[in-house]
């Protein structure tokens, strides 16, 4: 990528746009971060070739400012509320955020000169629950809230590409995992009761099969999604390959930690609609931008680390 490539990445200081940002910059790219701070901290860097702006992208005064103060050739937008609980909780806010702010980005940017390419973190909950193994062109009914404004921002996506006459990759992600989360998701929840010492751990339903993608995989393929040619419009499901239900996660803890962990399933922890299985057709991505390399088994060491360190607890992990 030529080191004259100036990128925007909304969400930039978020848990997957962190990876993100640093592979920009490494690759010579001038980055601009616009993040309101909602889920995620400032990064900590003295490269000039990043910029932070804070913001909110459901604010269009923001948007404009942003994107006036220099043409972006490339934008990969990942700013969302996209923790699930939250969403059901104030689903007016997960609009604002998801919809709101992703029209007014995507309005913005159709009279640019400069952009060749939005690469868009959309997920696979925008699929219908009665389909097994999900094809890009599978049915599209959403369960939640926030599948469903996934989807209507895909349409925004697609409508303003179209008439900006610029490339859309519209990314429908899997559960990411690693290091680094910033909500509480399973991964974080679990590593860092472990590395308090904790035996025994309350879970909700340990029966979903859900498709993985680590961080470090996910950042690497959006970044790749920037040398794409053309102006089309891409849908891409990323995922991993390999399927796990909840179950096989915790037994994975459990080997990792080298010590005795009892798992509780408890109603309170349980999700009032929850799809017994989210497995994505990975041939499209595979075939366009490359293959995952990070393992569920890599994540979970990862994210074991991090908390160990992060409550000073001297133990190892098993390779």
């Amino acid at each position: 990528m030529s080191d004259q490539n100036n990128v925007l990445v909304t969400g930039g200081c978020g848990f997957l746009g962190r990876h993100v940002v640093s592979r920009l910059a490494a690759q010579g790219c001038h980055v601009t971060i616009l993040d309101d701070l909602s889920a995620g901290t400032p990064l900590d860097t003295a490269d000039a070739s990043i910029k932070f702006v804070n913001g909110d992208i459901a604010d269009p005064g923001t948007i404009l400012a942003v994107l006036g103060e220099r043409p972006f050739d490339h934008v990969i937008h990942l700013a969302a509320i996209h923790f699930i609980p939250r969403c059901e909780a104030d689903p007016g806010a997960a609009f604002m955020a998801n919809v709101v702010g992703t029209r007014n980005l995507v309005e913005a940017l159709v009279p640019s000169s400069s952009l060749k390419s939005l690469v868009f973190a959309s997920s696979v909950a925008v699929y219908a629950p009665s389909v097994e193994v999900l094809s890009e062109d599978a049915d599209t009914v959403p369960m939640d809230i926030y599948g469903w404004s996934k989807l209507v921002c895909e349409d925004l996506v697609r409508s303003a590409s179209v008439r900006g006459g610029w490339r859309a990759v519209c990314c429908r992600l899997s559960n990411l995992i690693g290091p680094g989360e910033t909500n509480p998701h399973l991964f974080p929840e679990i590593g860092r009761q472990i590395a308090r010492g904790e035996a025994l751990i309350e879970v909700g339903n340990t029966t979903p099969r859900r498709n993985y993608l680590h961080v470090m995989d996910a950042a690497d393929l959006f970044v790749r999604c920037l040398g794409l040619s053309g102006s089309d419009v891409h849908t891409i499901n990323f995922g991993s390959g390999e399927e796990y239900s909840v179950a096989d996660i915790l037994s994975l803890f459990q080997k990792a930690a080298q010590r005795p962990i009892k798992f509780v399933e408890t109603a309170a922890r349980k999700r009032k609609v929850d799809r017994p299985r989210l497995q994505p057709n990975t041939t499209v991505m595979r075939g366009l931008i490359g293959e995952p390399q990070r393992s569920a088994e890599d994540a979970i060491k990862a994210v074991l680390m991090e908390f160990a360190l992060e409550t000073q607890t001297k133990w190892s992990i098993t390779g």
